[in-house]
């Protein structure tokens, strides 16, 4: 089994939740590591529906996670 691609999503909205939901559940070889929105809350909550997912403030964060493909 390839090792999954690591991605971070920009955006926690409406529409960023239903990209995190594709990732997660229709794409066999890719994971969601890492999301970010100025509303970190947002950012937060969307991570915590998903397990190890970070949560970031900004874009330029999960540019700089290693952890992000």
């Amino acid at each position: 089994m390839p090792t999954p691609l690591r991605l971070g999503l920009i955006g926690a909205g409406r529409i960023g939740r239903i990209h995190a939901e594709t990732i997660v559940n229709r794409i066999p070889d890719a994971a969601l590591v890492a999301v970010a929105d100025p509303h970190v809350e947002a950012a937060a909550g969307l991570a915590a529906l998903y397990s190890g997912v970070s949560a970031y403030a900004n874009a330029q964060a999960i540019l700089d996670d290693p952890n992000v493909d």
